[in-house]
């Protein structure tokens, strides 16, 4: 996933200080196995509202010292990736 994330900031021209932060952060909640259970469970029937989205994101940044904000983006453009798929 890191790699697509390098590939998507770069389709979309982040600037490098931009980037090396978000995969610094990326780094740390992904180890998280709470983030990547959400991450799976996106693409299944059991799908988790929105809230329950912002609310288990708003734990992973606490427990993982990321800020909320950037946790919840990663989150949104991990899900990029399979999304693509889905809508080609």
């Amino acid at each position: 996933m890191k790699n697509y994330l390098k590939e998507f900031f770069a389709e979309y021209d982040y600037p490098k200080d931009a980037v090396d932060g978000l995969l610094s952060a990326f780094e740390k909640i992904d180890g998280n196995n709470d983030f990547k259970a959400l991450l799976d469970c996106f693409y299944t029937d059991s799908r988790p509202r929105p809230k329950e989205i912002e609310e288990a994101m708003d734990k992973i940044a606490e427990v993982c010292g990321v800020h909320p904000y950037t946790a919840k983006f990663l989150y949104y453009a991990c899900l990029t990736r399979g999304l693509a798929a889905v809508y080609e």
